[in-house]
């Protein structure tokens, strides 16, 4: 009986080490997740910022002089169809729709990381709608992907994100 209860005391003693051990690793993994996406948060938001410095369309830019001009109407502005020129990303894409349809890649300390594109005229009022033509706003949308992403996190192939620019401007009197 005693044998009985020293094998029984010792294949509870590994169940519970086996548990432990797999709870500690389900913690850290979950740790790695965390600073992973918070991580691709990051250089996304620095990517944000740089694209607050760029004007918001080559149409409220006087190429000449680089002087500012204000368009009046939305319908002034460059057409979603035209989006995404043939420009190469922080070389000379000029304003923010230039980066529509673009992959750039991108390096953090522990990872490399590849970002695709998308930008949109959204409603000023609604940002939620996308009404297909021009208008005094536009998203920009971020979905960031890593081999380490999903080396981390299977279940997460992508980091999506979104910001909404808007151009101010006058209104014609009516």
């Amino acid at each position: 009986m005693q044998s009985f209860l020293s094998i029984f005391a010792l294949v509870l003693t590994t169940l519970l080490a086996v548990m432990l051990y797999s709870w500690v690793g389900r913690v850290t993994d979950h740790g790695y997740y965390v600073d992973t996406v918070q991580e691709i948060r990051a250089v996304n938001i620095d990517f944000f910022d740089y694209l607050a410095t760029l004007p918001f369309d080559a149409r409220t830019v006087n190429e000449n002089d680089t002087t500012y001009v204000t368009p009046t109407l939305a319908s002034e502005l460059t057409s979603p169809g035209a989006f995404g020129g043939g420009c190469t990303p922080f070389v000379n894409c000029v304003d923010l729709d230039d980066f529509h349809g673009k992959t750039i890649q991108r390096s953090t300390s522990w990872f490399d990381l590849e970002t695709r594109i998308e930008v949109v005229y959204v409603s000023i009022n609604d940002p939620k709608v996308a009404p297909g033509t021009q208008t005094f706003a536009k998203e920009v949308r971020l979905f960031s992907t890593s081999p380490y992403l999903t080396e981390v996190s299977p279940n997460l192939t992508e980091v999506r994100m979104a910001r909404v620019y808007t151009y101010y401007h006058k209104q014609s009197p009516p």
